[in-house]
């Protein structure tokens, strides 16, 4: 098990767009683990609990503006749109490190 977390950008960027970065840098993540183990890219399963950012990579990268498009076209060249599910912010691990949870209380959850 491997997890990563990035701080928000001092700009003002807009929540989808945060999101969208995360689902790169969990990309490229998962990238490295897959490699080191030798799982092969169509194999992985990828989760988020942003609807825009799902529907931004269901979509045709080039409608959208440049920020968004140069990250779904990265998105959409190492994976493809049904290896990206749908998991709701209550259920979703990922939130406990950007909420500042402990180690401590991240080693007792249940979720991971």
């Amino acid at each position: 098990m491997a997890s990563k977390s990035c701080v928000a950008p001092l700009q003002a960027v807009s929540i989808p767009r945060v999101e969208l970065m995360a689902a790169v840098v969990g990309l490229k993540l998962s990238e490295t683990v897959g490699t080191v183990l030798a799982i092969e890219s169509s194999h992985r399963s990828f989760w988020s609990d942003s609807t825009d950012m799902l529907y931004w990579i269901r979509g045709c990268s080039r409608k959208f503006k440049p920020f968004v498009a140069n990250r779904i076209g990265e998105i959409q060249a190492l994976t493809s749109p049904n290896q990206w599910k749908y998991v709701p912010t209550g259920q979703n691990p990922a939130d406990l490190l950007t909420r500042g949870e402990s180690v401590s209380k991240l080693l007792t959850e249940e979720k991971w």
